[in-house]
């Protein structure tokens, strides 16, 4: 009851049916998290907390199209940002997602989800569109 309470104060995209409105999968995020690194400042960011998409609906893009969603959500920001999620390190499918997408793992927890299944946090640097228009504008 916790995690969901605390999921639902989140932002939350929906991915729905045309026909229906079925809802087919959902993401959500918390603006300004931080996530603390070991060499490196904490990278603050749009930290992607869950990800579900109904079982019927898996393989047709879903997840990606919500990672390109939220990436256009960060650029309308007025500075650059991070996205960042986490995921186990057996979770092959997200990771090839991600890495596909351009994200990079920053952080690994070994063991951290048992015996050889480590926590692995990836992210991504997104420049907001004011900086690209800066660097236009000066050259």
């Amino acid at each position: 009851e916790d995690y969901l309470r605390n999921m639902l104060s989140q932002a939350i995209i929906l991915s729905k049916k045309k026909l229906d409105n079925q809802i087919t999968g959902f993401m959500s995020y918390i603006p300004n998290y931080a996530i603390e690194l070991e060499s490196e400042r904490d990278i603050i960011s749009y930290y992607i907390s869950t990800i579900g998409v109904t079982k019927g609906w898996r393989g047709h893009g879903i997840t990606n199209q919500f990672y390109k969603m939220i990436e256009e959500i960060v650029k309308k920001q007025a500075t650059s940002t991070y996205i960042a999620t986490r995921t186990w390190s057996t979770n092959r499918t997200h990771i090839k997602i991600l890495t596909d997408l351009g994200y990079e793992n920053v952080k690994t927890i070994e063991n951290d989800r048992g015996n050889g299944v480590h926590t692995v946090y990836y992210a991504k640097k997104i420049i907001s569109n004011d900086e690209i228009n800066d660097a236009k504008n000066n050259g």
